[in-house]
């Protein structure tokens, strides 16, 4: 991003310990392709997931974490501005 101006509260790093991230009090959603790891790791933290789940693993990873209402997929062949706005609302106000 040189030369690009970024915000006051945005925050660049080649590497972040997902761990903590996902660990903060503040965290409020993960959008992830459902690996393995960052399943696990969000599942583990209780985090809410907006899951684009592409190949292998990621898919059974997808639906296990809609078994248990902390997922909310959206596919990849679908994605627009309005399809991941609406996943994001779904998956921040779900009660669950």
């Amino acid at each position: 991003m040189e030369g690009e101006t970024v915000p006051k509260n945005v925050k660049l790093s080649s590497w972040l310990p997902q761990q903590n991230l996902l660990g903060h009090p503040k965290m409020k959603l993960f959008i992830t392709h459902c690996g393995g790891g960052s399943a696990e790791e969000a599942i583990y933290h209780g985090v809410p997931l907006v899951g684009i789940p592409i190949f292998g693993d990621q898919i059974k990873n997808s639906d296990h974490a809609k078994k248990l209402g902390m997922l909310v997929e959206l596919d990849w062949n679908d994605i627009t501005e309005e399809s991941l706005e609406k996943v994001i609302h779904e998956a921040l106000n779900n009660p669950k």
